[in-house]
């Protein structure tokens, strides 16, 4: 039964960049880990995106400017990448997720 985590371990890789997918479900896993929603990931809050985006610090009603601004760079950067495919993150992020509640690794 351990097979199952150790077979996505090891599809991982070393760092868990094996390819562009499963870079996207480490973003998924800390998330289920901090208890935060997929929401999070994709729309952060104004601190950490005053990090990226100094403008906010001035015009903080800017925010959703800049969560658009970031969508769009994010699309535009990674379409082009061969190994990017979101619906299968979606699938493996959950897969994992699951996985790691199974063996008491994440809290129901």
């Amino acid at each position: 039964e351990e097979e199952d985590l150790l077979e996505d371990i090891l599809k991982s890789g070393i760092y868990g960049a094996s390819s562009f997918t499963r870079l996207h479900t480490s973003t998924m896993t800390l998330n289920a880990l901090e208890k935060k929603s997929v929401f999070s990931s994709v729309f952060p809050p104004l601190g950490a995106m005053s990090k990226k985006y100094p403008y906010l610090k001035k015009r903080p009603y800017l925010l959703p400017l800049s969560w658009g601004q970031r969508v769009f760079t994010y699309l535009k950067e990674t379409r082009k990448i061969s190994d990017n495919d979101p619906q299968e993150s979606l699938e493996l992020g959950k897969k994992r997720i699951g996985l790691l509640k199974k063996y008491h690794v994440i809290q129901k």
